[in-house]
């Protein structure tokens, strides 16, 4: 752990630059450069509404140098519906750093 991080750290964004997960992640990168003295790159990987990434999650080093932002419902629901090639066991969430209150309304019937 002393020698954290050694190399480039990548924080991929499922979504394209400018959203609230890249919001969330710039002040993310902020203060990881103040703990860690080290620059934190940020990757977007836009497609399927955060599928695309979520999908390759297991196919990156599993060395803390590749963060990946999840959110919540889309990492639920998505698999549920059966249009994306994850599925929600397959994401360990390690913090969970924001939360975005949502509804799922239906009628009572």
């Amino acid at each position: 752990a002393q020698t954290y991080p050694a190399k480039r750290i990548d924080y991929y964004i499922a979504f394209v630059a400018g959203g609230e997960s890249d919001v969330a992640a710039r002040f993310q990168q902020v203060a990881f450069r103040k703990l860690f003295k080290h620059e934190m790159t940020i990757q977007y990987k836009p497609g399927a509404g955060g599928g695309l990434m979520w999908s390759q999650i297991n196919s990156l080093p599993a060395d803390g140098h590749s963060i990946i932002g999840i959110n919540l419902p889309h990492i639920v629901l998505q698999p549920m519906e059966g249009i994306v090639q994850y599925k929600t066991d397959d994401i360990t969430p390690v913090y969970w750093f924001h939360y975005t209150p949502d509804a799922i309304v239906v009628p009572a019937d």
